[in-house]
């Protein structure tokens, strides 16, 4: 996995870089700094208006390592980043939307993974997933007073590019299963005692009645991701592994309510989730804001690369 100093140092590597804009965020709580990296397209002007750019183009906003366990959307969100600076047809895309990406927004919990792993290298270091004050800080975001500089930067991006879609990049254990009579599953990660799939997506507004506009939009998107997905046999294959044990186990008791699309499972966003998601929140703005799940807690080698590739996907 990526670490936090590894990670400043990409981050500076693209300091200068042509249609990339490094900025500082501010300061987690254990006094890291947290950058984001704006990617637009290259003008030969000294001064570009700003609004202007978030008017007459749409704005994709990617946030990475909310839970710092979850090792993959950190590499996915640079090699994005790289794509869009130096290679001609995914620099084209940004004449046609702006991307900014928060690639490492747990820093204090990415440090206490790198600790952890030198102990226990093949857990999935749940612990990790927490910021340097052992907290989940999702309703911090909403909190000016907050102490966690960490949970600031997500709604200021969001607040300064008015993004039309958002995702939020998110893990799940990869090999670690949770047993449910072992008394070793929490109430909180229940869900996951077994992996339901390889990657998963979660699309607001499914829940909603059939033909609505909400409901439209996140099918569109769903059909659009699945075929994207899908062009990567090796994910498609592990899709289709981990679907086939988990509906064994788990099929004969529970009905389905996930869409499967192309290969790809896609699950209405849970009610605790949309008080944070900024499509339920403010939906004359973003229209998506979408969260994926990939099995990367905590994986390595050629298994990580495809859980990069998924994220990228």
């Amino acid at each position: 996995p990526m670490g936090y100093r590894e990670g400043i140092k990409l981050i500076h590597s693209f300091d200068g870089l042509q249609g990339v804009k490094v900025i500082e965020e501010g300061r987690s709580f254990e006094g890291r700094p947290l950058y984001s990296l704006e990617n637009t397209y290259p003008c030969q002007s000294a001064f570009v208006s700003h609004a202007k750019r978030i008017i007459f183009k749409p704005t994709f906003f990617i946030n990475c390592r909310h839970h710092a366990n979850e090792i993959s959307s950190t590499n996915a969100g640079f090699k994005l980043s790289y794509l869009l600076a130096r290679r001609q047809p995914y620099r084209r895309l940004l004449k046609r939307a702006n991307v900014v990406l928060n690639p490492m927004e747990n820093a204090d919990g990415m440090v206490l993974l790198e600790e952890m792993l030198r102990y226990t290298p093949t857990d999935k270091s749940h612990a990790a997933r927490y910021n340097g004050a052992g907290r989940e800080y999702y309703q911090e975001y909403f909190d000016p007073k907050t102490p966690f500089g960490e949970a600031k930067v997500k709604p200021s991006i969001w607040e300064r590019w008015l993004p039309d879609i958002c995702t939020d990049n998110h893990g799940f254990p990869s090999h670690e299963w949770d047993q449910p009579f072992s008394g070793y599953a929490p109430y909180r990660f229940r869900d996951f005692w077994i992996p339901r799939a390889f990657i998963f997506i979660y699309l607001p507004h499914l829940e909603e009645k059939k033909g609505s506009q909400v409901r439209f939009n996140a099918e569109a998107l769903g059909n659009w991701l699945g075929k994207n997905i899908s062009e990567d046999r090796a994910i498609l294959e592990l899709n289709r592994k981990h679907s086939e044990r988990y509906w064994k186990y788990r099929g004969q008791w529970f009905e389905k309510s996930s869409r499967i699309q192309k290969g790809v499972e896609f699950l209405p966003l849970q009610k605790k989730f949309q008080r944070t998601n900024f499509s339920y929140l403010h939906p004359d703005i973003t229209t998506i804001d979408f969260v994926s799940e990939v099995a990367d807690e905590v994986t390595w080698g050629d298994r990580l690369k495809v859980c990069i590739s998924a994220h990228l996907k």
